[in-house]
């Protein structure tokens, strides 16, 4: 009997988090720019080790692969963020701006691979995974576009817009 209390309570409270996501501050989102940073950071340095070999290509994919999970989390923060005005939203987009450089430099590197990327027959398999990390970042400019307030809204829509067009030439390499 006791059991089964405990289960039904457990029931009702995955029910509740599941109907109300629990709100996410700036420090969340703060948090995961960085971690989705640590995740490109690692697929720029399997980039960088590759020169062609099909474990290497492994490796780029896998930590393509890896990236996944810190960018689903930011985009689940900020859509379950209060709107983030001042101080918050100007935090946010320091650390959005801040890490631009890094991004586009790992855009920079599939850019310089893409013979290699050719000479394995993985040209459609890149470009179909810049095409996923392009929506993503279009996607996360609209979320920051009802969250942040208006001066920090710019600025992180210019960002991710250069981020994007970026990714879209890239796309273009590779197609």
């Amino acid at each position: 009997m006791h059991l089964t209390g405990v289960l039904m309570t457990l029931a009702v409270a995955a029910t509740a988090i599941l109907g109300n996501p629990i709100r996410r501050s700036a420090a969340d989102i703060i948090a995961d720019i960085q971690a989705v940073s640590d995740s490109l950071g690692d697929v720029g340095a399997s980039l960088s080790r590759f020169s062609g070999t099909l474990p290497q290509s492994n490796d780029v994919f896998g930590a393509i692969g890896g990236s996944s999970s810190p960018i689903r989390q930011l985009h689940q923060d900020v859509n379950a963020s209060p709107p983030l005005t001042g101080a918050d939203s100007q935090d946010v987009v320091n650390v959005l701006t801040a890490q631009n450089v890094g991004w586009t430099d790992v855009i920079d590197k599939f850019v310089y691979k893409v013979d290699l990327f050719a000479k394995l027959r993985q040209k459609a398999a890149i470009a179909s995974a810049l095409r996923i990390y392009k929506g993503n970042t279009d996607d996360l400019s609209a979320l920051l576009a009802a969250k942040l307030d208006p001066p920090s809204s710019t600025l992180a829509a210019a960002t991710l817009k250069d981020i994007s067009e970026k990714l879209y030439a890239a796309i273009n390499r590779y197609s």
